[in-house]
């Protein structure tokens, strides 16, 4: 699937009513080492089969106040990238919203970017640090695919859609930071979890 990373939610990699500050895309099943282990050099010392690594901290390219480039971390050069300037996210180098870590904004008008990473093959992990300051009840999300894939405050609400809704409609999207993972397995049935700040809150 070709993944559009869209403006319509906060993330610590996106900031707008949306603000991103980390998406990180793993090709097999992964889990997020312990707050305290700091000195990793990728997202949690994980590096097999790590697809896209976009973090706020790293790699963002701006001009006049807009981001321009992302640049994938994980050296697999799958970079997010808007060329239209009306449609580039904003950039804050120390947000109040993520404890003073810098957060890619987008608005909930158009800002979106896009890479050329591509998820053909389960299993696969998607672990997604974002916040949304919009109360808009509109089709939004921080993460989206081919086929509807997405990630993000759909209705305003948490939502994972993988080809049916794993999550959607229970939880309210929240102007707090959340980690957001999205974890689909090989099993040819009850092949996807969701879990909200480290709890399965799959449907």
């Amino acid at each position: 699937m070709k993944l559009t990373i869209s403006t319509k939610i906060s993330i610590v990699l996106f900031s707008f009513q949306t603000w991103v500050s980390t998406l990180v895309v793993t090709l097999a099943l992964s889990f997020l080492a312990p707050q305290n282990e700091v000195y990793c050099q990728t997202p949690g010392g994980i590096s097999t089969n790590l697809k896209l690594w976009l973090k706020g901290n790293a790699g963002v390219t701006t001009a006049n106040g807009t981001v321009s480039t992302w640049a994938d971390q994980s050296g697999g050069s799958f970079h997010a990238t808007q060329t239209t300037a009306t449609n580039q996210p904003g950039y804050t180098a120390a947000s109040t919203l993520f404890n003073g870590n810098p957060s890619v904004d987008f608005d909930i008008v158009n800002d979106a970017m896009t890479t050329t990473a591509s998820i053909t093959a389960q299993p696969y992990s998607f672990f997604v640090v974002y916040n949304s300051t919009s109360t808009s009840a509109a089709a939004r999300r921080a993460v989206q695919g081919s086929n509807n894939w997405l990630i993000g405050p759909y209705g305003n609400k948490v939502g994972f859609y993988g080809g049916n809704w794993v999550e959607y409609n229970t939880l309210p999207s929240s102007s707090i930071p959340t980690i957001n993972t999205a974890i689909s397995s090989t099993a040819a049935t009850n092949n996807a979890l969701f879990y909200y700040n480290g709890k399965n809150t799959s449907a």
